[in-house]
């Protein structure tokens, strides 16, 4: 039907199973990989569907940053979500260990970060679920692993927060990997006693 139609079939993993799961009939199909079980990303990619990742224990920016009472979010495919989680996915190097020969590379399409609205009350909540997560799920989808460092990651978020709050009016939650904006400062926690320095 869709294929006549010049059009293809986007949806997630659950349609990928049972009577009629076959490129053939199918074609130019692409699944959204979200369950904990990644080898599912695998084995449609070696069966020649398209792939987009977003494993709910990585991608789900709606799951609950951290510990906090006051945190919202769910908590279903990991008890938390903090940003250096998000920072860790390494997608390739996963779904290499779980079998993903070099020749079905080319179907895996690329990763997305998902935000499911159930606990999400007003749009200054859904950006508060997003940042600063988001920008750590871009960087895993732009950058090659061996570029990638949290250190790093984590100097340059907190002046991207700050230039996102001044410029465009975004806010963030969570803790932000423990640096806090401060008004036009910023304060990093440089001891375990919480010592801080401010940066102008």
């Amino acid at each position: 039907f869709l294929a006549a139609r010049g059009r293809a079939l986007l949806g997630g993993e659950e349609a990928f199973h049972g009577p009629g799961a076959a490129p053939a009939t199918k074609p130019n199909a692409v699944a959204y990989a979200w369950k904990e079980n990644e080898r599912f990303a695998a084995e449609a990619a070696v069966q020649g569907f398209g792939v987009v990742l977003c494993p709910a224990h990585f991608m789900y920016l709606d799951l609950v940053e951290g510990t906090d009472f006051e945190d919202r979010g769910l908590y279903w495919a990991s008890p938390t979500l903090p940003i250096d989680r998000v920072y860790s996915y390494e997608p390739m190097e996963r779904l290499r260990r779980m079998g993903l020969p070099p020749e079905a590379e080319g179907k895996i399409r690329g990763i997305q970060a998902n935000l499911w609205s159930e606990t999400v009350d007003s749009a200054a909540r859904a950006e508060e679920m997003l940042f600063p997560r988001l920008l750590a799920a871009a960087e895993v989808a732009w950058t090659a692993p061996e570029r990638r460092s949290l250190v790093d990651f984590q100097w340059r978020l907190s002046p991207q927060l700050a230039w996102l709050a001044r410029e465009m009016g975004v806010r963030h939650g969570g803790q932000a990997t423990g640096l806090i904006l401060a008004g036009n400062f910023l304060r990093v926690p440089r001891s375990p006693e919480g010592a801080t320095r401010d940066i102008g």
